[in-house]
């Protein structure tokens, strides 16, 4: 006899770069969790292209922490070391 296993999502991802949209998606996937019954099982991360935003890193990371994300993964879009070191010096 074989068995069926159920894989259930753990995480949630968005490409976005406006927190506002992010929250605003937060909104329906929290309204799809309840739906489910599986309300605010799902964690939360928006991939942020670091190198198209336009104003200082931390405040666009607290903004996304506002909106509901609990992750932020920095993606530079065209790597390089220097690149790299820039986002470092930015992060850290």
């Amino acid at each position: 006899m074989r068995t069926l296993l159920h894989h259930r999502a753990q995480g949630w991802n968005l490409f976005k770069q406006e927190p506002d949209v992010f929250a605003s998606r937060v909104k329906v996937l929290a309204d799809a969790e309840t739906a489910a019954g599986r309300a605010g099982l799902l964690s939360k991360s928006v991939y942020l292209f670091v190198d198209r935003v336009d104003r200082e890193l931390s405040g666009i990371l607290k903004d996304f922490r506002t909106a509901g994300a609990e992750e932020a993964i920095l993606v530079v879009t065209n790597p390089s070391a220097r690149s790299v070191r820039d986002l470092g010096r930015r992060v850290l």
